[in-house]
């Protein structure tokens, strides 16, 4: 039996290389700080009263010993907790991946969802992105997105808000960088 050998061509060209994936340092992103309050996340709502419960929950989790739980109290367009994280340089050109494990009870169409903001040195929106909203009732589960940092992003704004009635939970953040090195040079 004979085997051909096929000649594998090789070029020399200039390949992006993408490095190991950066954490990045949330403050507080297992809720963990306080038994009180979301000790580096701010909480906001869209204008008026108070129209949502923002606490720290130790009754069900999904890592650790609590999470954050926001319901909403009366009717608004949104309740939500964020931060501000400065972008390395080496994440400019690359991406930024945000997850958390999230968890909904009686939550409307309008839905829970993760919100990521891409700032520039002004504090001016370049960019947004938005998970898959969830309603009704999700036991724990993973939800991420993936977005492209542009060459002017300064800083991001990771979120979690309510666009409807019901209860949601989040734990467990993590926010990363996948930076793009130089072409490698032939």
């Amino acid at each position: 039996m004979y085997r051909r050998l096929y000649p594998i061509l090789i070029t020399s060209a200039a390949f992006t290389h993408h490095s190991a994936a950066i954490d990045l340092p949330l403050v507080n992103p297992g809720f963990e700080v306080s038994a009180i309050e979301p000790i580096g996340w701010t909480p906001s709502q869209h204008i008026g009263e108070t129209a949502y419960e923002i606490a720290i929950d130790s009754k069900q989790p999904a890592e650790g010993k609590q999470s954050f739980r926001i319901a909403r109290l009366s009717d608004q367009v949104y309740g939500m907790i964020s931060q501000r994280i400065l972008l390395p340089k080496d994440s400019i050109g690359g991406t930024l991946s945000f997850s958390a494990m999230l968890r909904t009870k009686a939550v409307g169409p309008g839905g829970s969802l993760l919100l990521a903001n891409l700032l520039d040195r002004s504090g001016n929106m370049l960019a947004q992105i938005r998970s898959i909203p969830l309603s009704g009732d999700n036991s724990w589960r993973r939800i991420s997105v993936t977005m492209s940092v542009p060459a002017n992003a300064y800083a991001i704004e990771p979120a979690f808000i309510l666009l409807d009635g019901g209860t949601a939970w989040i734990d467990d953040v993590r926010l990363s960088a996948d930076p793009v090195k130089d072409p490698v040079k032939n």
